[in-house]
């Protein structure tokens, strides 16, 4: 189980309001996702992006979630959800292991908004 940011880019600079943060989600052995979860406030408080419909069981599940952004410093995270009711551990500290196999963590994008 994993999901990524794709958009915007960590540590990208970008102008107070609206803003699109998309990205994709896969589950894991072929199970869907059934949720994607997003943060813009380090992973206080969550929201539900649109997620698309996979084109198959193997495929990304893509999403996208229009935020209103104020100016300052904000940590985008994300984080996905199968049919199995598995959940993205919140940091490498919670999957670690000495060569980093399987590592899913919830991924963070630290950008600033002017």
């Amino acid at each position: 189980l994993n999901s990524v940011i794709l958009d915007p880019s960590p540590g990208q600079r970008l102008r107070r309001g609206d803003v699109c943060v998309r990205g994709w989600a896969m589950g894991a052995g072929g199970r869907p996702v059934t949720a994607v979860y997003l943060s813009v406030d380090g992973g206080n408080a969550w929201i539900s992006p649109t997620m698309r419909a996979p084109e198959g069981r193997w495929a990304w599940t893509f999403w996208e979630a229009v935020v209103a952004l104020e100016p300052g410093r904000h940590e985008l995270v994300v984080r996905a959800a199968d049919d199995s009711g598995v959940d993205q551990p919140p940091d490498l500290q919670a999957s670690w292991n000495v060569r980093g196999y399987a590592n899913n963590a919830r991924q963070r994008v630290p950008i600033t908004v002017a």
